[in-house]
């Protein structure tokens, strides 16, 4: 017995008759009533009895027929839930990304991609988060794809997109410096602030420190890229920070060390989960249209 032979069972009861049954269920009467003959040989009870040349329902096919209503209502209701939640699924999904991308990058990734999909009813939930809780995230099957600094682990595969110099940024108008900073002591008597003890940026930048032999004061430790521009430009300190597009929206003035270090920004997806379609119409975007896009992006930064 299966979903179809209720159907047909429900429509025999209907309409007692075995070739309007048929035609309702876009069958042949001969399929309707080896149906019948399979759910009476499996229930061990007749479900129809012959009256003159029509059939009724047996006292035992009338009880049978509330089951099969309400067993075919639950299935319809249960399909049609699904397919709502399938529609969602597959018109919307959520990104996160470092708050640093979400300015110049993104909207550039998401218009572009939007030229090619403009018909599609397409909708996009972003997150800003670091990219530690990024990573955690996705692991929970929060999201599945995001956009943040490199990362190694194992559950998780990367696509680089671009990479962001370090660069070490001041108030406005306090040092006039005219070529790449070679020697940190010039700022030995300022405050420094920096990235969370825990970031993997602060690691980056203490390298850096140590590529100079220097020790700084580090007076203030900030959890975003936007709270470390936000210090410097209010004269609470001086910072190393990446170059990115954020911090032309700041009065701070940027300098280039001669020691390079960069970070590189990825894409982030989940190894081995279920992503929704437009998660891979995304991802296969980024894949085959990165090398244009990223010239276009490089471009827009140079112009800044």
């Amino acid at each position: 017995m299966n979903i179809q032979h209720l159907y047909y069972f429900q429509s025999l009861a209907k309409y007692e008759h075995y070739s309007i049954a048929a035609d309702e269920q876009l069958t042949s009467p001969s399929s309707i009533n080896y149906a019948i003959n399979t759910m009476e040989d499996e229930i061990g009870l007749p479900l129809f009895q012959k009256v003159g040349r029509n059939i009724k329902l047996t006292k035992y096919g009338i009880i049978f027929l509330d089951y099969v209503n309400n067993i075919l209502n639950i299935y319809e209701s249960a399909l049609n839930e699904m397919n709502d939640f399938k529609f969602k699924i597959s018109s919307s999904t959520k990104i996160a990304c470092v708050a640093s991308m979400s300015l110049e990058f993104l909207p550039l990734l998401f218009s572009s991609f939007n030229e090619l999909h403009n018909k599609e009813n397409m909708k996009f939930e972003l997150i800003q988060m670091d990219t530690a809780e990024l990573i955690k995230n996705m692991k929970e099957s929060k999201f599945f794809m995001g956009f943040a600094i490199r990362v190694d682990d194992p559950e998780i595969l990367s696509y680089p997109l671009f990479r962001e110099e370090f660069v070490l940024i001041t108030p406005k108008g306090k040092y006039d410096i005219d070529k790449e900073i070679d020697d940190l002591s010039i700022f030995a008597s300022e405050n420094f602030i920096t990235y969370d003890k825990n970031f993997s940026m602060y690691k980056t930048i203490m390298k850096i420190f140590n590529s100079y032999n220097f020790n700084p004061n580090i007076t203030y430790y900030a959890p975003t890229d936007s709270m470390v521009a936000d210090f410097v430009s209010i004269n609470l300190g001086v910072a190393i920070t990446p170059n990115s597009h954020m911090l032309k929206n700041y009065n701070v003035d940027i300098y280039y060390l001669k020691n390079k270090s960069y970070r590189t920004l990825c894409l982030h997806w989940l190894k081995n989960a279920p992503m929704t379609s437009i998660d891979k119409k995304l991802k296969n975007f980024i894949l085959n249209n990165f090398l244009d896009m990223a010239t276009e992006f490089s471009n827009t930064k140079l112009s800044l």
